[in-house]
């Protein structure tokens, strides 16, 4: 029983064999011979090779054209047929992976035919999750996920820019699920693609990745320039921005003792900064640029001195006199100040007094100082500050306008109480014989301080009472015009000690 069945199926496989592979007549309906000019089989004269992409590459040995042939699926499907070619070898195509037959053969000399079975693999899998990413100015490293487990490597290609054209640039073997790209421009964008391919074609495309490579580190700041701001106190810097590419600037500070240190940091394109963080020391500074790839080397170093903690410098006008005030919170070897003044119309500062400074304090000290224009106009006033050594720093400025009155006028003097000195100031309606005296309680003459012929305008006198005993003290002014006028007032002050 058990070799009857044995025998039944391989008879059916012989029937099965021969129906698919016998006497093709390649019409592309049905495998096998339908009528006359049916074909003679002859094994071995047939030779069938897979290329990429489904296609079978038939050659038939024995001739060099007038050939045909046929494809068949293991369901006896003619799937791909060619019924006459000059080509030899020829392809014929399959629509998929598979197992198939393959009839073919030539009419001359003979009409023979042969027959081959050719397996069509599947073209792998897509990688996934492609990730581009940026280490240096010139290199990009790529990685993916390998999701094919018959591939034979991997396709890489590139583009520059999201608008470029993709190109194959390299390929790596199979399970290699890296690549580092090197060689690239500095601050350029690169896009990327990746396949797989083996024996049966390439896979479809993992996603797209875009990555920059890093920019050049910046060019250096120049012109580092420092200079004293006193409302608040504090530390000006302004530099030259010789960088296109920067993504900010990390301002560093030195005590003349210390080390640099980073006190701020300040967006691109910044080429100015103002440290309030200052004391009354000598500082150094120094600016760096900074981008992804690192820095730039440093500018030029400044060092400046900050002498004096302004904390105020005001101005009124009372009269045609011009009343200064100013205060610091501390000083360090102040030697003192210039009172400078500027007419609105002209770019030229005159000293038009100078007051002493406390030298070294860290006590809140107020200064003042009294000015007479001689003529109406708007003017600028501006503080100089000196110390011991010669160094100087400049106050802001002060604008107003001033308003001359012609007549005469003997001021309060200023400051009252005083100790040991004060300023004296008087306003001449006309050229005039002139005599500034001081009297004690008793109406004692202790100080003459001017007695001689003076042309109109305001004038300032300092009198110095430090030969003087503490008491209240007048002083008294008589004024002689040229033009007949006359003038005589007498005013109270006290010296204290």
């Amino acid at each position: 029983m058990k070799i009857n069945i044995l025998l039944l199926t391989i008879f059916i496989s012989i029937v099965s064999i021969t129906y698919l592979i016998s006497q093709p007549s390649f019409n592309g309906t049905s495998p096998g011979c339908s009528g006359g000019g049916c074909h003679t089989y002859q094994s071995g004269i047939v030779s069938a090779v897979v290329l990429s992409n489904n296609q079978v590459q038939i050659t038939i040995s024995g001739t060099t054209g007038n050939v045909a042939g046929e494809l068949v699926n293991t369901s006896g499907t003619v799937v791909a047929v060619n019924n006459g070619t000059g080509s030899n070898p020829f392809t014929l195509t399959a629509p998929s992976a598979g197992t198939y037959y393959v009839n073919a053969g030539y009419k001359n000399p003979s009409r023979l035919y042969g027959t081959d079975t050719v397996v069509i693999g599947s073209a792998p899998a897509n990688p996934s999750s492609l990730n581009a990413n940026p280490v240096s100015t010139t290199q990009i490293n790529l990685s993916w996920t390998d999701n094919s487990a018959d591939e034979t490597g991997f396709k890489i290609e590139r583009k520059t820019g999201s608008g470029g054209t993709f190109a194959e640039i390299a390929q790596v073997g199979a399970n290699v699920t890296s690549y580092n790209n090197s060689g690239l421009l500095d601050g350029v964008q690169y896009c990327y693609q990746v396949r797989a391919y083996n024996g049966s074609g390439n896979s479809g495309y993992s996603n797209q990745s875009c990555a920059t490579t890093f920019p050049d580190t910046p060019s250096a700041p120049s012109n580092l320039f420092a200079s004293i701001s006193h409302n608040p106190l504090s530390v000006m810097l302004s530099w030259n921005d010789n960088s296109g590419n920067e993504t900010g600037f990390v301002i560093e500070r030195e005590l003349v003792t210390d080390a640099f240190v980073a006190v701020d940091t300040v967006s691109a394109n910044s080429t100015s900064y103002q440290d309030t963080s200052v004391s009354i020391t000598t500082f150094r500074y120094r600016v760096k640029a900074i981008n992804t790839s690192g820095s730039s080397v440093y500018s030029n170093v400044v060092e400046i001195f900050v002498p004096v903690e302004l904390t105020s410098f005001t101005a009124k006008v009372n009269s045609g006199i011009v009343y200064l005030n100013w205060q610091t919170a501390t000083e360090l070897e102040n030697n003192g100040f210039e009172v400078l003044r500027r007419e609105s119309d002209s770019r030229v500062w005159l000293k038009v007094g100078f007051v002493k400074g406390q030298g070294t304090t860290s006590e809140i000290t107020n200064y003042s100082y009294t000015d007479a224009p001689d003529k109406s106009g708007k003017f600028s006033y501006m503080l100089k500050q000196i110390d011991y050594s010669g160094k100087y720093e400049y106050s802001d400025e002060i604008n107003l306008e001033v308003l001359v009155i012609r007549e005469y006028n003997l001021a309060q003097n200023f400051p009252n109480p005083f100790n040991p000195s004060t300023r004296i100031s008087f306003t001449l309606a006309a050229d005039s014989k002139v005599s500034l005296r001081v009297f004690n309680i008793l109406g004692q003459e202790v100080a003459v301080i001017v007695d001689a012929a003076i042309a109109a305008g305001t004038y300032n006198y300092n009198f110095d009472a430090s030969k003087l005993n503490s008491g209240v003290y007048f002083y008294q002014l008589e004024a002689q015009g040229n033009d007949g006028s006359s003038f005589k007032s007498i005013k109270k002050m006290i010296l204290t000690r």
